[in-house]
């Protein structure tokens, strides 16, 4: 077969073994089961429950909430049944019943599971001394170009991510476009804002230049396309376009950024993206741990070449995100939706028990 062909399955196979080859599948991972057989384990109860539990998830957690609701509704209508009809007044404390009962249940099963089972932290790699060149990591923040003081901030916060994760193999990118317009924009929609976002790109890149620890700093602006159902000329699929633009760019497949500052060719490079809004900070060593986890055997995605959908690891991680206390006192409504601010957000991790 041509290589093109077999090298998805070279790819797969070097994977599996990856994962096989690490003692960690044996200890935290379904290499657990194998481990267990050959020493003649004998877990403890709390053990088999969990065991018992995680093998069928599904009907525990499913029919834990159908038995409760029912169990809760049956409780409160019981008493009722000699005194009111059946197909009356009881049918109808049912229905209000239902929603309420349905909440208690989900939270008692929730509660119960997060009691018998603990948080599984991944696994990651230890890169305190340094992202690796062959995974190296953008840092890209989509964004939109509104005003003068705006783009300055963006620039700005841009450079404090990188004084906070500095490393050679790490590099910050701005994708930006500009806001919907109802005339059609100029060649390349190049504007006062894009000259001078690409002005104080270049001037962040030339004050590190020279200092080996820090990575480069680049712009990449799109221009607008017209959408006819709006009658706008604005980004394609805004924020999810840009990303998607993105990793066309970095595959080879297609350029939607015609105006672009830094130097390009670390693109040729980039394994990993980070991705932040424009008002999300990224606090010191953040990014040397999600790379760690990313590139651990245990995490990295295994892709199916038939389906193309990954079977094992992880395509995908997102980090808990904390609100800090400025951010939570701009609103009443930030201030209902960002819960206890102020607290090590780390030592307090919970997990979706879904």
């Amino acid at each position: 077969p041509p290589r093109s062909t077999l090298f998805p399955y070279t790819t797969l196979f070097r994977s599996i073994y990856l994962r096989r080859a690490h003692v960690g599948y044996y200890l935290i991972d379904k290499g657990f089961d194998d481990l267990k057989a050959k020493i003649g384990y004998h877990p403890r109860l709390i053990d088999r429950v969990r065991d018992k539990l995680r093998r069928s998830s599904d009907d525990f957690y499913i029919g834990g909430i159908e038995v409760l609701t029912v169990f809760l509704i049956a409780a409160v209508l019981l008493p009722l049944i000699p005194n009111y009809s059946i197909f009356g007044g009881l049918s109808f404390a049912f229905l209000l019943l239902l929603i309420p009962a349905t909440q208690g249940a989900v939270d008692l099963v929730n509660n119960t599971i997060s009691s018998v089972f603990h948080p599984l932290p991944l696994p990651k790699i230890d890169l305190t001394d340094g992202i690796p060149a062959d995974y190296t990591t953008m840092v890209a923040v989509p964004t939109l170009l509104l005003h003068e003081k705006q783009v300055r901030e963006l620039v700005e916060e841009l450079e404090i991510r990188c004084l906070a994760n500095p490393d050679p193999n790490l590099h910050f990118a701005l994708l930006s476009d500009l806001p919907d317009s109802v005339s059609r924009p100029r060649e390349n929609d190049t504007d006062p804002l894009v000259v001078l976002a690409v002005r104080l790109i270049n001037e962040l890149n030339a004050r590190y230049k020279g200092q080996k620890k820090f990575g480069r700093f680049l712009l990449l602006h799109r221009q607008r396309i017209f959408n006819a159902r709006q009658g706008v000329w604005m980004g394609w699929e805004r924020k999810r376009g840009k990303l998607l633009d993105l990793n066309n760019l970095l595959t080879g497949n297609f350029d939607a950024f015609p105006v672009k500052a830094g130097d390009t060719s670390v693109l040729r490079r980039v394994r990993y993206i980070i991705t932040l809004d424009s008002d999300t900070q990224l606090p010191r060593g953040t990014a040397h741990a999600m790379v760690g986890a990313m590139i651990h055997p245990l995490n990295r995605a295994i892709i199916d070449p038939e389906r193309r959908i990954v079977t094992e690891g992880y395509g995908i991680l997102q980090p808990r995100v904390g609100v800090s206390v400025h951010s939570a006192s701009q609103s009443r409504m930030a201030n209902i939706y960002s819960g206890q601010t102020g607290f090590d957000i780390y030592t307090r991790a919970i997990s979706d028990v879904y």
